[in-house]
């Protein structure tokens, strides 16, 4: 997951129960969808926004969250 989103604490975040911002979640499921199989299903639970094109090497605006 750090991979896709640059949090590379994401996970022990979760793990240790400790909350984090919604914009990382708005982040985490946006990377998600950019990177989500054509032909899988996408969670019906989970509002899914529109694949954006990837921009290499700019950094996301809250990066630093």
């Amino acid at each position: 997951m750090a991979s896709l989103t640059g949090k590379p604490n994401l996970v022990a975040t979760i793990r240790a129960g400790r909350s984090f911002y919604v914009s990382t979640y708005d982040e985490v499921v946006q990377a998600y969808s950019n990177f989500w199989p054509a032909g899988l299903p996408w969670p019906d639970e989970i509002e899914r926004p529109d694949p954006q094109p990837l921009v290499l090497g700019v950094e996301s605006p809250n990066a630093a969250e």
